[in-house]
């Protein structure tokens, strides 16, 4: 698996670890992962075979189908408040 690293270690000794880090190192807080390190060889390659633009397109698309989601339910509790009328969208170009 991957090395992990308590959130507490890390700030304590911040610059140490980030130089230290090879691969990937996660991130942990009462034991619930937080977030993660990527040395700079590994988020080079990652970016170098698009790795980083398929991830970002998939995390696009999540947020797009959670806001969609959301945004039928007010429709469909008719608020309708996220929306132009005619005028202000003749007015705002």
């Amino acid at each position: 698996m991957f090395d992990t690293i308590a959130i507490s270690e890390l700030q304590k000794s911040l610059s140490k670890i980030l130089k230290s880090t090879k691969g990937f190192l996660v991130i942990l807080s009462n034991n619930k992962v937080q977030g993660g390190i990527i040395d700079k060889e590994l988020m080079q390659y990652l970016d170098e075979t698009g790795v980083l633009e398929d991830y970002e397109d998939m995390r696009l698309l999540e947020q797009n189908k959670k806001y969609k989601k959301a945004l039928i339910k007010k429709i469909e509790a008719g608020d309708t408040s996220d929306f132009l009328t005619f005028d202000e969208l003749c007015r705002s170009n």
